[in-house]
């Protein structure tokens, strides 16, 4: 989001938002990218819970699709509201949200993706 991107906005967002009712091929290969990215979420948060070092009480597939909707959200308000303290804020209150995964002092052992 360096240089002319807070105009611009996420590549992949305007792309499938602007394409993704016109074309369905075009909505299908957004979607995999999608796709993609949540699976790799979800499955890095899953072994996070088998590690303990992600709460056992978080449902991995929802935090996932939470997670990148909180992103690409912050980069569209960014985007309209060409304010760059809008896109800074969206990466701290993100790390935020992951910071508070962590298990309290003393839980381990996660159920997984459920």
């Amino acid at each position: 989001m360096r240089g002319g991107g807070l105009q611009r906005g996420c590549p992949l967002n305007n792309l499938s938002q602007e394409m993704s009712g016109l074309d369905e091929g075009f909505r299908r290969r957004t979607a995999k990218v999608f796709r993609d990215w949540y699976d790799a979420m979800a499955e890095v948060l899953c072994e996070g819970q088998k590690r303990g070092v992600v709460r056992s009480d978080i449902n991995a597939n929802e935090t996932a699709t939470f997670l990148i909707a909180a992103y690409e959200g912050y980069l569209s308000l960014a985007k309209n509201s060409q304010d760059a303290r809008t896109l800074q804020s969206g990466p701290r209150r993100v790390s935020r949200h992951l910071e508070s995964l962590r298990p309290a002092p003393g839980r381990t052992r996660g159920a997984g993706r459920g």
